[in-house]
């Protein structure tokens, strides 16, 4: 592939050949992947406390045979308030998240050697 060359007044100068290197496809989809791996390196790793959800004091009648009630646990005293209601489960009110996200969770995402390769080609190609 050969391109033209100008001076800088703007005269064209002459014709040189380019490498091959130039004649390579430009590839998006490599440059995307490389630019969302190097944000994921700032992301800041999330947590939730061990005991969030669980700090009422709930126990469940177990098993609650024959009371008409669900399973679940309920929270303990008297007098109104949370007393007689469902706690410490994921599915209630209140209580502990099902799922929660854990710290040591690994958020860095790395390249592998095949991507790395075609990226330092797009590199050169670019220089």
């Amino acid at each position: 592939m050969k391109i033209t060359t100008y001076t800088t007044t703007g005269i064209k100068e002459g014709e040189i050949e380019l490498p091959l290197i130039f004649s390579t496809p430009f590839r998006r989809e490599l440059i995307h992947k490389a630019w969302t791996n190097i944000t994921s390196h700032k992301f800041q790793p999330q947590g939730r406390h061990p005991t969030a959800g669980q700090d009422v004091v709930a126990d469940s009648n177990d098993p609650p045979t024959g009371q008409g009630v669900s399973r679940v646990a309920r929270a303990q005293g008297g007098g109104g308030g949370r007393q007689g209601q469902g706690a410490e489960v994921a599915s209630t009110r209140g209580g502990r998240q099902a799922h929660p996200p854990i710290v040591s969770k690994v958020i860095y995402k790395k390249l592998n050697k095949h991507y790395v390769q075609q990226l330092r080609l797009q590199h050169q190609k670019k220089l």
